[in-house]
């Protein structure tokens, strides 16, 4: 019987494939012929500082981009006037003149992000719990005779 076993790549090919997949495992997995598992490119990668450092490093770039596009949609895509030919009106101080939003700031990506990253500054969630019944102290020092 033949191994079945894919031939592991070159260190340089699962890089490149590591930074164009953004990290993806099943998309680096895809990218083979024939394909291979997810737990293939997983062992791959887990035997390999330098490639277990470059998986973290896509991911943590892909991080980065989605938090720059969520401050984006906190923040919401302004729209400028523009006259007929398309360049944008400008005020006399050559300002851009506002003229609503393409994508309006997203009211629950501003609440998860104070949730989540203002903490420190008191947007948290708390849960208040109301006591109805009078609470009485017990002393069990003396026994009963």
């Amino acid at each position: 019987m033949g191994s079945n076993k894919t031939r592991k790549p070159q260190d340089e090919e699962l890089i490149r494939l590591i930074q164009a997949k953004k990290g993806n495992i099943q998309d680096i997995a895809n990218a083979f012929s024939p394909k291979v598992s997810r737990q293939t490119v997983y062992n791959w990668i887990e035997k390999s500082k330098k490639l277990s450092a470059e998986l973290a490093q896509a991911k943590e770039s892909l991080l980065d981009f989605a938090e720059s596009q969520m401050h984006l949609l906190i923040q919401g895509v302004p729209k400028f006037k523009r006259d007929k030919n398309g360049e944008f009106v400008l005020t006399k101080n050559k300002e851009k003149i506002f003229d609503g939003f393409v994508v309006p700031p997203n009211p629950n990506l501003i609440q998860f992000y104070l949730k989540t990253q203002g903490k420190s500054r008191g947007y948290v969630e708390k849960n208040e719990l109301e006591v109805k019944h009078q609470i009485y102290e017990v002393d069990f020092s003396e026994s009963e005779k």
